[in-house]
């Protein structure tokens, strides 16, 4: 692959990461946020909402995000072999490794997170 063609995929792989990325992320901090205060819009919800919410929408955000940043990892490594030009090719590879250590971040982190959820909804339940 030329190094034009390389250049102008590595611009078009960006700009469709950071905008879908950014999507997904305000998906999943609505739903933390409408898990931790109880609120959707100002309107409160029961605590047996939100742990439906944990289970049925927060986890499959996790989810989400973990299977975008690997197939966006994926991506960078087959742009990256496909490459002609050194630089290019490392700039690939490095965008993989990014995109692999923000998947790792999230496999490490997410279940820190669920279970301050879960204790969060667990004290709604008993007030």
């Amino acid at each position: 692959m030329s190094s034009f063609n390389s250049i102008g995929l590595i611009i078009a792989l960006v700009s469709a990461t950071m905008v879908v990325y950014h999507l997904i992320d305000r998906w999943f901090h609505d739903r933390l946020e409408t898990i931790t205060t109880g609120l959707v819009r100002g309107a409160p919800v029961s605590a047996a909402h939100r742990r439906l919410l944990l289970h049925t929408s927060w986890i499959e955000s996790v989810a989400a995000q973990l299977a975008f940043l690997s197939i966006t990892a994926i991506a960078w490594l087959l742009l990256g072999r496909n490459a002609s030009s050194e630089e290019i090719r490392l700039l690939a590879y490095f965008c993989s490794f990014v995109a692999a250590m923000a998947a790792t971040g999230w496999i490490v982190l997410a279940p820190f997170w669920y279970s301050r959820l879960l204790s969060v909804v667990r004290q709604a339940e008993q007030a």
